[in-house]
């Protein structure tokens, strides 16, 4: 794979490949790669005890003092990793997604057909670019673009999970003195943009 097909690929596993599989930090990536596409396919199709996985799926990408509280759930409830809900809570890291994104993509979710039309794919995709950055575009990104105003502003949307002021950051990265224009039109673009967003994660210094 190259640059121009990273860009146009409609294959989540092959954008995957591009990443090392384990490791702390692409761990809590893959992790909330999975939430986010699940939450992208199911929308209002949620009901209590998926909403209820989700929620600590994206804990456990954040905290990994709630492993007991997973291990807990996914033995309590007899999940089956079949199902979202069990791809979700039975597997970690690169195993996660990729799970993930096969049970959404056989669409075994409570025994109701769901299978993932080539628009949801595309929309896994845009996902796994706005989570993961393009690695044929690495950024050294500057301490100096982290100031007071930007931190806020991303860490606003990180806890909200509403990303509608990505533009503003990049308002503010300019005026920190970013100049690089992989960043400026990641902000810049319509999206979507979700919890783990490269840009964001930078800012906030968790990548």
């Amino acid at each position: 794979m190259d640059k121009a097909e990273w860009l146009e690929s409609t294959s989540p596993e092959r954008l995957l490949r591009h990443f090392p599989t384990e490791g702390a930090k692409i761990e809590r990536k893959m992790r909330l790669v999975a939430v986010a596409c699940c939450e992208a396919r199911l929308g209002q199709r949620l009901d209590r005890e998926l909403a209820e996985s989700l929620k600590l799926a994206t804990r456990l990408a954040d905290d990994r003092t709630v492993e007991a509280e997973r291990a807990g759930m996914f033995q309590r409830r007899s999940l089956d990793p079949r199902t979202v809900t069990g791809a979700l809570l039975n597997w970690h890291g690169f195993q996660a997604v990729a799970r993930t994104l096969q049970v959404l993509g056989a669409g075994w979710v409570y025994g109701h057909s769901l299978s993932s039309t080539p628009e949801h794919i595309a929309a896994y995709c845009r996902i796994i670019r706005d989570i993961m950055g393009n690695p044929f575009r690495p950024v050294a990104f500057a301490p100096d673009w982290q100031t007071s105003t930007a931190i806020a502003i991303a860490r606003q949307m990180y806890d909200t999970r509403d990303f509608a002021a990505m533009p503003i950051l990049a308002d503010a990265l300019q005026d920190a003195g970013c100049e690089e224009a992989t960043v400026l039109d990641h902000c810049r673009d319509p999206g979507p943009h979700v919890r783990g967003c490269w840009v964001v994660d930078h800012v906030l210094a968790r990548s």
